[in-house]
């Protein structure tokens, strides 16, 4: 039975999460809108004192750059993106897109990445008013943040994942999401081209599935994917890209419309993190290290 602090996580918390190499930073909401992180740097820890309140049942993403820096979005309560923001030595502040005051759709999801490189440039995603898609992005450019392109219709509510690597292409972003048909899609851009939409393809997916995605492995010669949503019957299942898209072993029961977040580092560790009903409403890990394992049932403040 759930007692103490998990009992304050939202049952279908909106969840995110980022890494460098083997320390982990995963955040959820608690009932009364704050966002909590739970750390591991050896041994889990946190999740019990918000970093920043949200409008509740918010959707989460969040970003880093080595942990370095670390970009967290969410909405206000009259629906414009935030952006909460960590600096190394400098500690936790609200980020420049908060100031932007960019509306969005009440029940968008949102999702976000930094761009590989040096320079920090940041992509976030998220459902406008007339269920599009939109890119906002910030270039260090001194222009700050701007719309940019609008990747065009999708259901009501879709859930939204995100990534980008150095592969092939140069630079490249992958943006998952689901059309209004209900087939889970792949919206791609890479370097010198136009957004276009690519091979990856769920049909008559779930309604509102949930979505997560990471890279790993990119390099001048290929890439690999993994994509992580919501099955039928209350399970996760995994499509994997390693050259060509096929599905991938992971199959976990879930609580009905658990979100998913994941991340992954080195040749290859994979973290999935989702609500299971354990404790009712903590956070669980599977892990990915040759096969599939429990991880943490329960992550702080468990």
């Amino acid at each position: 039975m759930a007692n103490g602090p998990v009992s304050q996580i939202v049952f279908r918390s909106a969840l995110a999460a980022c890494n460098n190499e083997a320390h982990l930073r995963v955040y959820s909401q608690a009932v009364l809108g704050g966002i909590r992180e739970s750390l591991y740097e050896g041994g889990w820890s946190g999740g019990a004192t918000p970093i920043v309140v949200a409008k509740l049942d918010s959707p989460i993403a969040c970003t880093s750059k080595g942990l370095t820096n670390i970009c967290l979005y969410y909405l206000s309560t009259d629906n414009k993106l935030c952006e909460y923001a960590y600096d190394s030595g400098k500690g936790w502040y609200q980020g420049a897109l908060t100031n932007s005051g960019f509306p969005v759709a009440a029940y968008t999801s949102i999702s976000a990445c930094f761009l590989p490189g040096s320079t920090l440039q940041l992509r976030v995603y998220a459902q406008v008013a007339d269920n599009s898609i939109q890119e906002f992005g910030f270039n260090s450019d001194g222009k700050g943040w701007q719309k940019m392109t609008n990747l065009g219709q999708a259901l009501t509510g879709t859930s939204l994942a995100t990534c980008s690597y150095s592969g092939p292409a140069g630079l490249s972003i992958r943006t998952y999401l689901q059309a209004p048909n209900l087939n889970l899609i792949e919206k791609a851009y890479d370097n010198g081209k136009s957004w276009y939409t690519g091979s990856f393809s769920v049909p008559n997916a779930v309604c509102r599935a949930s979505l997560a995605v990471c890279a790993f492995n990119a390099s001048s010669s290929g890439v690999s994917l993994r994509v992580y949503y919501s099955g039928k019957n209350d399970v996760l299942l995994e499509k994997a890209y390693d050259g060509s898209w096929y599905d991938g072993g992971f199959n976990q029961p879930c609580i009905p419309g658990s979100k998913v977040a994941v991340i992954a580092w080195g040749n290859v560790q994979i973290r999935v993190y989702f609500q299971n009903g354990t404790d009712v409403t903590a956070v669980s890990e599977w892990c990915w290290n040759g096969g599939w394992v429990a991880g943490n049932g329960a992550l702080p403040p468990a």
